[in-house]
């Protein structure tokens, strides 16, 4: 998202993996050092050593690269997006790049050839909310 590609882009996914798996990272020489930095400590191939791995999120919030983030109010949503997508309704896919569009789901996919908007008409009126939801320490 920094730099408008995933870090080990490739069309060929066997190929991506394959850079995921075997490649160092390579970061763009524009990156500022605290997105260098934090590149780098997520995308660790070692999993003992990667941010996150230690603390969990906590130590993820207090790496340099969120120093402008006030945690307290993102939580209690009192933060303005920078952005906010123009929508017509529900089923707008005009944001999305007409490359994903053209993309077939697999045969054994669940929506199988439905819609999210047609899918949910089987679920009117029938909520859940997970009662952990106000345990999530952000």
């Amino acid at each position: 998202m920094l730099f408008g590609l995933p870090p080990f882009y490739s069309r060929n996914q066997k190929e991506m993996y394959d850079q995921i798996l075997n490649q160092p990272l390579t970061i763009s020489n524009m990156a500022s050092p605290s997105s260098r930095d934090i590149l780098q400590s997520l995308l660790e191939k070692d999993r003992h050593k990667r941010l996150g791995c230690k603390r969990d999120f906590e130590e993820i919030k207090s790496h340099e690269f969120f120093v402008s983030i006030n945690w307290a109010k993102l939580l209690k949503r009192e933060i303005k997006p920078t952005f906010i997508p123009k929508v017509k309704n529900e089923a707008d896919d005009s944001l999305i790049s007409d490359e994903f569009k053209r993309i077939k789901p697999p045969v054994n996919s669940l929506m199988n050839g439905t819609t999210y908007v047609e899918q949910d008409a089987n679920f009117l009126g029938f909520t859940y909310i997970p009662s952990n939801l106000d345990s999530v320490n952000l």
